[in-house]
């Protein structure tokens, strides 16, 4: 079963993140509100055009052109709704929220603080002026909390990040654990007495340009975790290459089951791949066993 990945989790807020704003927008055209209905159902568009992007493989070229597409797009909404009808004016709450999500934690400052005028501006001339100050505290109070969260989101990021193990791309486990788990299974092979081999799948496509290079790597990893086994690793090396930990299995097997991955994957990429297997000898480690395998590399 292939290994859930950030993108899969984006790709499931962009859904129910448009079928949300979808709703309000209908509401807001039922309701009479057509220019907001409008710039509603726009929003939605961008999620929803965002989403594809990611599942396309895509988001490298277009994805921080479509966070701003929808940052823009947001600031207008703020605008026009409070134009339109005075009770939309909390829109501008959701700006800062979405830029400390989307952004980096330096850009979604930059943001906020170049939206605040114009925030200011709506909330002043479109709130009435009993809860004109309760408006303003609120917005400055929503934009200090996102700001808060986004400082500990990216202090929680740097503190787990030695501990993260797995590619958040591929879903494939980090090169840096590949020594230490590889060490473990000779170590578990040797006192078993049961066979352990390593192999190493290479390609040219960091060959490529941009997104279809990345498309490419993901799609790789995807045929490879489809038939692996649950005490099978694999781990995204340098270039974008796989090394693949496989306990229990002799070299017949394991060219029969990589044969399988690389017929599963994108055929504009099947004759350029090259594998190399290494079996565990007496007196062999880590390290000489990626030695071997890289050696050993060939079409099959």
């Amino acid at each position: 079963m292939p290994a859930l990945t950030v993108d899969h989790i984006r790709i499931l807020f962009c859904a129910i993140g448009t079928v949300i704003l979808s709703l309000i927008a209908y509401m807001d055209y039922l309701s009479g509100y057509n220019i907001v209905a409008l710039i509603t159902l726009s929003l939605g568009l961008v999620l929803a055009l965002n989403g594809l992007y990611i599942y396309l493989g895509k988001e490298e070229q277009a994805g921080h052109q479509v966070d701003a597409l929808f940052l823009i797009t947001l600031s207008a909404f703020s605008l026009f709704a409070a134009d339109s009808q005075a009770q939309h004016s909390y829109w501008s709450y959701f700006f800062p929220i979405a830029a400390f999500f989307l952004l980096s934690l330096r850009s979604a400052i930059w943001c906020v603080l170049a939206y605040t005028p114009l925030a200011f501006y709506i909330l002043l001339a479109y709130s009435p002026p009993l809860i004109q100050a309760q408006t303003l505290f609120s917005y400055a109070a929503i934009s200090t909390i996102a700001l808060f969260l986004a400082m500990v989101k990216s202090r929680t990021n740097q503190l787990l990040e030695p501990l993260i193990s797995s590619d958040a791309q591929t879903g494939a486990q980090l090169e840096k654990f590949l020594r230490p788990a590889l060490n473990t299974e000779i170590n578990r092979a040797e006192r078993e007495g049961t066979g352990l081999l390593l192999v190493y799948l290479s390609h040219r496509a960091q060959n490529l340009k941009g997104e279809n290079a990345m498309q490419l790597v993901k799609q790789c990893a995807q045929a490879i975790a489809h038939f692996l086994r649950p005490f099978d690793q694999y781990y995204r090396l340098q270039n974008d290459n796989f090394a693949i930990i496989m306990p229990h299995t002799n070299s017949e097997d394991a060219l029969i089951k990589v044969k399988q991955m690389i017929g599963k994957m994108p055929a504009v990429i099947q004759n350029d791949i090259q594998v190399g297997c290494a079996s565990l000898n007496v007196g062999d480690t880590e390290d000489t066993l990626l030695q071997q395998a890289q050696q050993e590399l060939a079409h099959v």
